[in-house]
């Protein structure tokens, strides 16, 4: 199960918890897709 972090952090009380998990995952989708950019891109065109 996904740990829920982010979730107490000061400044966030008046956003629901979903707001927050929703940007938890759109960030967590940005890194898997760097990462997999990053190693799929071909050695041989940089």
């Amino acid at each position: 199960m996904r740990e829920f972090r982010g979730l107490e952090r000061e400044g966030d009380e008046d956003r629901p918890a979903t707001a927050i998990l929703r940007e938890e995952r759109e960030r967590d989708k940005q890194r898997a897709d760097d990462v997999v950019e990053r190693f799929s891109s071909d050695p041989e065109d940089e």
